[in-house]
């Protein structure tokens, strides 16, 4: 079963017990059963309430997964004539560019 590891009434982590009597958390946390808490999620009166994440913050994190996606391979792949990688590439870069005029 699916565990939420609690600190100061944040999720830290999620891990998977067989038996949570077994397994003590560190001084001062919480272990509460939950197959629907995340890492960042608040727990209070009983519940799991996830974080509320502004539009600027997402685009920053998207901008950030595309940066990662314009891997060294896909970029000379492109320079070098790969009709697909080409397509990508500049499918990231107009994504990029439309994020960052949000911002």
């Amino acid at each position: 079963m699916k565990y939420a590891l609690i600190n100061n009434g944040l999720v830290e982590n999620v891990i998977e017990l067989d038996d949570p009597n077994q397994w003590t958390p560190p001084g001062g946390q919480l272990l509460v059963a939950s197959d629907v808490a995340s890492i960042g999620d608040t727990y209070a009166d009983g519940g799991f309430v996830k974080p509320v994440i502004s539009d600027r913050d997402k685009a920053l994190i998207e901008l950030g997964n595309l940066d990662l996606m314009l891997t060294p391979r896909r970029l000379s792949e492109a320079v070098v004539g790969d009709a697909s990688s080409l397509a990508v590439v500049n499918g990231i870069i107009a994504r990029k560019a439309a994020l960052r005029a949000q911002l």
